[in-house]
């Protein structure tokens, strides 16, 4: 990943333009492995990148990836407390991850379809939070993070994407990636009981490997010429 950011640096001394791609996704991620193990189920999000072009009409490009999924989720009303139990609130919890990437492209250039390979280095943020809700407002009154962890990630993707408008450069973007990731520990839906007034938490650690699906726009620009 260092390589990949220095070459990046290097050759944008050198270049006298910069062109770059913005895009917006939606984003399922598939867990693999140990990880489908515990935890079954379809996380949902969205993610964002951005990537440059050193050189008009480059073969590849560098980029950053930045994606939020989330999980599993549940949500429990109580009292709020044992001598006010006429006052009920909601108990929110949500396991989500937090990823970045960093990214080397080979692309088709130009064309109204262009394939494009992906190369991707980074960490994953696992967390549960727990947040204490008003039942009919919804506003946020109290947040905790249960447990949290850091995985780091690598691997490979693949997409396509299909021009829109030639004028504003914009791009219906489809793409799949896999992910290894390492071990990192972390929770699941019904891992966090209360016993006799006590939390327990049925921690899981394993490997974290997750197939992204990811369908979204993406947006052409100069940023500079000179």
């Amino acid at each position: 990943m260092k390589k990949l950011i220095l070459m990046f640096g290097t050759m944008l001394l050198f270049t006298g333009s910069l062109s770059a791609q913005l895009g917006v996704n939606l984003t399922l991620a598939f867990p693999q492995g140990e990880f489908k193990n515990n935890v079954d189920r379809i996380g949902f999000g969205g993610s964002g990148e951005i990537s440059f072009s050193p050189i008009p009409l480059a073969p590849y490009a560098f980029g950053l990836n930045v994606s939020f999924v989330n999980y599993g989720n549940e949500t429990r009303r109580v009292p709020l407390s044992t001598t006010i139990p006429d006052l009920t609130v909601d108990v929110n919890r949500s396991n989500n991850i937090i990823g970045g990437q960093v990214f080397l492209r080979l692309l088709v250039p130009t064309g109204p379809f262009r394939p494009y390979v992906d190369i991707l280095g980074g960490v994953n943020y696992l967390y549960t939070q727990t947040t204490l809700t008003e039942r009919f407002s919804g506003d946020e009154k109290i947040t905790d993070t249960n447990i949290s962890d850091w995985a780091f990630t690598y691997g490979a993707g693949a997409g396509m994407m299909f021009l829109l408008s030639a004028e504003n450069e914009l791009f219906l973007d489809l793409k799949v990636r896999y992910l290894k990731g390492t071990a990192a520990e972390y929770l699941s839906e019904g891992d966090v009981q209360i016993v006799n007034g006590n939390v327990v938490y049925n921690t899981r650690k394993s490997q974290t490997d997750l197939v992204t699906v990811h369908i979204g726009i993406q947006l052409g620009t100069n940023l500079f010429n000179r």
